[in-house]
């Protein structure tokens, strides 16, 4: 609060706030949790999982009296989605990782974007950008202000549900729907940088919504980072038996490579591993800068540090 920083609310900071709401802390509350919140993912015995979920309850109770009323009201005021907007002012530019040409080559072959090239694969940074910061995920082709907050702090992956015409007839695109497992569906972020990739160049004359958008997240210490630049966008594949979809629908797409538009941090700290941050490096805009100089390239950097396991409360490198 002192320091002028932002945050983004997700569903651990949601259950302090429906404690602090029941402790008449808070004047109110503003994200009703679903039931099924924070359910172990293993269905497993019912009764350890409800004693799972009483343990995170009376933990969120105890850090919600912990708090202050000025600091209970400032993580209310939190946004699920954090939109940081555009990066700098300087016309798109490629990654400043350069690779070495390739010899014995007769043209120049079109590489597709997240292909890598002469000067190295092809990053994100593009100023045209948009960029947010969420906890959980975000729904491909859903406007951000649509996007149900639910999701947005607790999601995980995506699975994939018929979708029927006015006849009752089974259309060929499928409707995602977002769920806090691992074990189910595809990560959220593939269909996220799959979508993104498919998408033409944002310019200028784009609405926000119309942009390309580079999204940072975390909430998915299971699969841990995901900062590689460039990554698997592949069409989802689940052969499902009995299908009535059409002949053929079934056949395994070929493997596609794109650029990284979804940066996951969750590298395990709170299971005594790394905590990690993403620091965007913005050149200043000074008059007379030569804006296609290597110097003058948006990038970013992964800082870590260790952390202790908030279960024993031994550090990590004991």
């Amino acid at each position: 609060m002192s320091i002028g920083a932002s945050a983004v609310r997700g569903n651990h900071e949601d259950r302090v706030l429906a404690a602090a709401y029941g402790l008449k802390k808070l004047d109110y509350w503003p994200q009703q949790q679903q039931e099924e919140d924070e359910s172990v993912e293993s269905s497993g015995n019912k009764d350890r999982d409800r004693q799972k979920e009483h343990q995170k309850d009376e933990h969120a109770k105890s850090v919600a009296k912990s708090l202050s009323k000025s600091q209970l009201k400032w993580l209310a005021e939190r946004p699920v989605i954090l939109t940081v907007g555009q990066l700098g002012h300087q016309p798109p530019q490629v990654s400043e990782q350069k690779h070495h040409k390739h010899k014995g080559g007769k043209g120049k072959k079109k590489k597709k974007e997240g292909e890598e090239g002469e000067q190295g694969p092809q990053q994100p940074w593009n100023t045209q950008n948009e960029v947010v910061v969420v906890h959980g995920g975000l729904v491909p082709g859903v406007e951000l202000e649509k996007q149900d907050p639910w999701a947005v702090m607790n999601m995980r992956s995506l699975i994939y549900a018929p979708s029927y015409n006015r006849d009752g007839e089974e259309e060929e695109e499928e409707v995602p729907v977002p769920v806090d497992s691992t074990d189910d569906g595809e990560p959220w972020s593939k269909a996220w940088n799959r979508h993104q990739n498919h998408l033409p160049p944002s310019t200028s004359d784009d609405t926000p919504s119309q942009k390309k958008t580079i999204v940072i997240y975390g909430h998915d210490a299971r699969r841990g980072l995901q900062v590689d630049p460039q990554v698997d966008i592949t069409p989802y594949f689940e052969k499902q038996k009995g299908s009535n979809n059409k002949k053929g629908s079934h056949k395994k797409p070929k493997k596609e490579k794109g650029t990284r538009y979804a940066f996951g941090l969750d590298s395990g700290c709170g299971h005594g591993k790394k905590l990690t941050a993403m620091v965007i490096i913005i050149p200043k805009e000074e008059e007379g800068d030569d804006i296609e100089g290597e110097g003058e390239i948006i990038k970013h950097e992964i800082v870590q540090v260790d952390c202790n396991d908030v279960s024993t409360g031994k550090d990590s490198k004991e």
